[in-house]
């Protein structure tokens, strides 16, 4: 699998970010603008974003509960987390297993 798309031909990602930049680009996602329309369900995909170094997710309605599909995100260097449901536990929690990354709330 090659992070665009999965063994039956279809995207590997949030169909909301596909739509919005298309299946060609898709597998060379560096950075995630638009946190608002974000749910903890799409973190799984957010989290398979291999190349990922920037994702913006305020204002979202993302919680503790999706922030585990993030701790796989190595090349993730800034996250913002203002006006979501996510709390300082969760934070520290994530910190411990991406210590690299600024995480904003």
């Amino acid at each position: 699998r090659n992070g665009m798309v999965d063994p039956n031909g279809k995207p590997c990602g949030p169909k909301w970010l596909v739509d919005r930049w298309g299946v060609d680009y898709f597998g060379r996602v560096v950075f995630v603008v638009n946190g608002s329309g974000i749910t903890d369900r799409d973190l799984a995909s957010v989290g398979r974003l291999a190349r990922l170094q920037r994702l913006y997710l305020n204002g979202s309605s993302v919680s503790d509960a999706g922030l585990p599909y993030l701790k796989g995100l190595s090349r993730l260097d800034l996250l913002l987390l203002g006006h979501t449901r996510v709390t300082d536990a969760g934070v520290r929690e994530l910190q411990r297993a991406l210590p690299n990354v600024s995480i904003v709330r």
